[in-house]
């Protein structure tokens, strides 16, 4: 079995649509953990934040998402359920959307990441595509 190299992720990763400028950062805290930051620039303002986490626990990593305040926003699990090479999949089925998040590396500057999950009565894919900077 091929792992999924956590280390690969460490860095600024950026999107341009058009309309707003979505950004990643990792950066490696230990062996066990990898602290990232997401959210959207439009123009000079930050219009949305997201505090990341991937930490180590037992045999399986545990993909931690928070939105609005580090010390205030709830902090949601999703447990990794699938890996690869160059995939890694963490999914909680208890949270209404996304149940699942997936970052798909298509190379060393190529990043592919979506979400997926119930929305509206159908099965919803929020892709985004980032470019390491």
């Amino acid at each position: 079995m091929e792992y999924f190299d956590f280390n690969r992720l460490v860095g600024v990763w950026q999107s341009h649509d058009g309309m707003s400028n979505q950004i990643e950062e990792w950066s490696k805290e230990n062996d066990l953990q990898w602290i990232g930051k997401g959210y959207v620039n439009d123009g000079l303002d930050t219009t949305f934040i997201e505090f990341l986490t991937i930490q180590k626990q037992g045999d399986t990593f545990i993909f931690y998402t928070q939105v609005n305040n580090l010390y205030t926003g709830e902090k949601v699990p999703f447990a990794m359920s699938l890996q690869s090479k160059d995939r890694i999949e963490f999914s909680n089925p208890d949270y209404s959307f996304p149940k699942k998040i997936v970052y798909e590396l298509k190379s060393d500057k190529e990043l592919v990441i979506y979400m997926e999950g119930p929305k509206d009565g159908k099965l919803t894919r929020i892709p985004l595509r980032l470019i390491k900077q």
